[in-house]
Order: C-alpha cells, then sequence, then structure tokens
C-alpha cells in the first residue's frame, strides 16, 4: 500500500476518535468480563461504554474492544443506540488490524442508519467513510468506491476538520483508481477533494 494511503489512515483514525470522545469526561472503570455470547444487562451497559472509551482514549485497544463488543450485546437497545456502538466497535475493530471484522460492523451501523425514520446524513457520512478507509487500508479500492461516491453529497455537512479528511480520501480515491474508474468519476472526486481543501504534496498530481 502506498505512502499516502497510510497516512490518510492514521488522520482518519485520530479524528474518527475525536469526534467520539470529544465533550466527555469518563471515570475510571474496569471491564467486567462476561461469557460469550452472554446478554448484557441495561443496568450494565453503560458502564461498559464508559470503559470502552476510557480504554480507548488510554490506547488500550484490546479493552477498549472487549468493552465494546459487552456495549453491542445489551438486549433491548433502540436502533440509534445499537447503530452508535456497532460504529464504534467497528472504528476500534480497524485500528486493531480487524478489517473484515470492521467491514461488517460498518455495514450493520450504516444499514440502521439508512432505514431511520429521519436519516442523519453525518452518521451516514461517518460510517460511509469508515467503509471506504478500510478497504483503502485493504488495497480494495474498487469495493470501496461505491461507499466514497455516496459520501460526495454528504461531505458539505461536516466541520472543517471532517472535512479536510474527506478531502484526502476523495483525493486518494482518485488516486488509486485512475487507470480503473472512468474519467468522469475520477474527475467527480478530484473536484471535490478541491472544493474541500485538500492540497497535494509536490511530487503528487
Amino acid at each position: 500500500m502506498r505512502g499516502p494511503m497510510n497516512e490518510l489512515i492514521r488522520m482518519v483514525a485520530i479524528v474518527a476518535c475525536l469526534v467520539v470522545v470529544a465533550g466527555c469526561t469518563v471515570p475510571a472503570t474496569f471491564s467486567v468480563p462476561i461469557r460469550s455470547g452472554e446478554a448484557v444487562k441495561g443496568a450494565d451497559s453503560h458502564h461498559y461504554v464508559e470503559t470502552c472509551i476510557e480504554a480507548e482514549r488510554d490506547g488500550r485497544l484490546e479493552a477498549a474492544e472487549e468493552s465494546c463488543q459487552q456495549a453491542v450485546a445489551t438486549t433491548g437497545l433502540s436502533d440509534s443506540l445499537k447503530s452508535q456502538r456497532l460504529y464504534n466497535l467497528a472504528r476500534i475493530k480497524r485500528r486493531l488490524g480487524k478489517d473484515d471484522q470492521a467491514v461488517d460492523l460498518f455495514r450493520q451501523s450504516l444499514t440502521i442508519e439508512q432505514h431511520q425514520p429521519q436519516p442523519s446524513q453525518k452518521k451516514i457520512g461517518r460510517r460511509l467513510a469508515g467503509l471506504a478507509i478500510v478497504y483503502g487500508k485493504l488495497d480494495r479500492f474498487d469495493d470501496g468506491l461505491p461507499y466514497v461516491q455516496q459520501l460526495i453529497p454528504l461531505a458539505d455537512v461536516y466541520p472543517e476538520r471532517e472535512k479536510r479528511t474527506l478531502a484526502g480520501i476523495f483525493y486518494f480515491y482518485s488516486q488509486e483508481l485512475q487507470d480503473k474508474a472512468p474519467p468522469a468519476v475520477l474527475k467527480q472526486l478530484r473536484k471535490k477533494s478541491l472544493e474541500l481543501g485538500f492540497v497535494a504534496e509536490k511530487g503528487e498530481r
């Protein structure tokens, strides 16, 4: 995989982490293990979410993964909460290099968001971006392209920090697929990356 894509993955991981934990103050907690497949009761649910956020913030990704999995296993979740917990677990799986699992979780969360009574463009876009990044990491840009194309009309709803990340996604996909995707698609990706403020380094086109 090329160097620029590695840098993009690193940048998106940082932004995604900040999006989730911004404004949160979480006390130090310890994960309480449960048996595989055992449902988590509602009373324990918030504890696992707190533990997941705290562990990720501290860089303890394995502990974050365990707690996020327990949070997802909670019974009786609303679709909105289920989607958010699947998304958080997907991000952590991606950071741990468990990319196939991350793809499945991002897809599950995306499906829920797309079928909400009032779909959130921001939430849908973040899940599309997550899939684009994982497929880029796997060097499966053809598979990631449909998600990137869905992301283009949603890009303007984000704050500047996230727009810069999306600009990078659009640009690097246009570079990686320049001999595969239709010229009109490549032009659209490059145009949107420039609109969002992407500046290529010297030597890049």
